[in-house]
């Protein structure tokens, strides 16, 4: 397989090759097709089915229409702190309210 590069391009891969980092110009191409695959995989990760994005879009548009209402608490920065403590605690409380075992 054959790739042209740009002047730009070529000299950068020249470059790493001199750095000694790599051997040739054939293992710096690989090492750069590998991050734009990690990349792509990452992103394709990150993509909500168009089922899930239409669902959170429905539930934003809920909490919008409730903020609009007056439906909402404020808080400062004490109380922000005692709600995160009590959501910790719910999640740390095992399901059915028992107590843990060691």
């Amino acid at each position: 397989m054959n790739v042209s590069l740009t002047p730009q391009l070529a000299e950068f891969v020249r470059g790493a090759v001199k750095s000694g980092l790599y051997n040739n110009a054939s293992e710096v191409m690989r090492e750069a097709l590998r991050g734009m695959k990690l990349e792509k995989d990452r992103q394709a990760r990150r993509r909500l089915p168009p089922e899930d994005t239409e669902e959170t879009a429905r539930r934003i548009k809920a909490s919008l229409a409730s903020v609009r209402r007056g439906e909402y608490t404020d808080y400062d920065a004490a109380g922000l702190r005692n709600l995160g403590k009590r959501i910790i605690s719910d999640i740390a409380r095992p399901a059915g309210g028992g107590k843990k075992h060691a």
